[in-house]
């Protein structure tokens, strides 16, 4: 056993101390890097490969991509990627590269000094509509009693379509079925309402659904204010417009704002301020017409001696006056001689 495992070393010794001796047409060149193939999830492209391996040295490597119109109107021109010229990794992403919805060819070649591989191929053209896409990231917060629901930032290719509801017991949701349609024709959200009330006329009984469409994540965004004890919750999925698909859903995932009560140390002097305020006003209001009544027309009370010389002098100029009070003598008016009575005759 030991006998055959040290023969393998020897054996993969000599082969990588020969590489760079490998000759074709009198070049040293190195083995093609092999095993190529793209892992592409929410429009990020990777192309990777199978590392070339020399002993002590670091390999460098160069990726190319031929699209449809460079094959097509530019006799198959490949073109250097934009991160990958030269890399030493085993991986490149070409996500600047692939800017279009069309087939793309890849290849790659190992680089060690003066010496180059032959360059390897991948085996199916890369089209960007075959990304695996996957339900976005969210957080639901609580602001108060607001919804608020923050979207993972996938890039600028990336539209959120977010489904919230009040959750009611017994009640079906119908979004899972509507909004495949939805996205195919790319509806406004009054479609959607209709397509709802559709769904109640034919006896279904749904959640009182709502979408939202969120042009960016990564920022906090607003769905509605939510009723005190009730549960809310949020679902959502991705589209992505240059490919025409969208995400499955994400798991449903709802929160519960408890109905808050009023303090008690509030609630009394909520109280107290009223019945103060009850008191105070009708005591201002009275107060008030008091001063403007004294401020208006006053009441002047005469002295008696002023009082009794005025009496003599309208003795002598209106002898009607003697059948008048004393009291009097400041509210009554000449007499009317029309009528030949006086005004404080009752």
């Amino acid at each position: 056993m030991v006998l055959e495992e040290i023969e393998t070393s020897l054996i993969m010794w000599f082969s990588y101390a020969l590489i760079p001796c490998l000759l074709v047409d009198g070049v040293a060149v190195l083995p093609a890097p092999q095993n190529l193939s793209v892992q592409s999830t929410n429009m990020k492209h990777v192309l990777t490969w199978g590392p070339v391996i020399v002993p002590g040295e670091i390999i460098h490597y160069s990726v190319e991509y031929q699209g449809e119109y460079e094959s097509l109107y530019m006799s198959h021109i490949w073109i250097p990627s934009s991160w990958c010229s030269p890399t030493q990794g085993p991986e490149c992403d070409i996500t600047d590269d692939i800017t279009a919805t069309v087939p793309y060819s890849l290849r790659v070649r190992a680089t060690l000094g003066s010496l180059t591989s032959a360059w390897s191929t991948l085996k199916h053209p890369f089209n960007r509509n075959a990304t695996i896409l996957t339900p976005p990231g969210m957080e639901i917060t609580k602001d108060g009693f607001h919804l608020v629901i923050k979207l993972e930032d996938l890039g600028p290719q990336f539209e959120f379509f977010v489904a919230y509801w009040k959750r009611e017991p017994g009640a079906k949701h119908a979004f899972s079925a509507i909004l495949p349609a939805v996205y195919r024709r790319q509806t406004r959200v009054f479609q959607i309402s209709w397509m709802i009330s559709k769904a109640y006329e034919a006896g279904t009984r749904l959640s009182r659904e709502h979408v939202k469409m969120v042009r960016h994540g990564g920022i906090p965004v607003h769905l509605e204010t939510m009723e005190p004890g009730a549960a809310h919750c949020v679902k959502v999925r991705t589209f992505v417009k240059a490919i025409g698909r969208h995400s499955a859903f994400s798991q449903t995932e709802c929160v519960k704002v408890q109905g808050e009560t009023l303090p008690l140390a509030l609630a009394l002097f909520s109280f107290v301020g009223f019945m103060l305020i009850l008191v105070a006003v009708p005591l201002s209001v009275w107060k008030m017409g008091r001063l403007l009544r004294h401020s208006c027309c006053p009441v002047v009370m005469l002295p008696d001696t002023l009082a009794f010389r005025l009496r003599q002098q309208l003795y002598h100029w209106l002898p009607w006056v003697s059948s008048l009070p004393t009291a009097d003598l400041g509210t009554c008016q000449p007499p009317n001689h029309k009528t030949f009575h006086h005004p404080c005759e009752k």
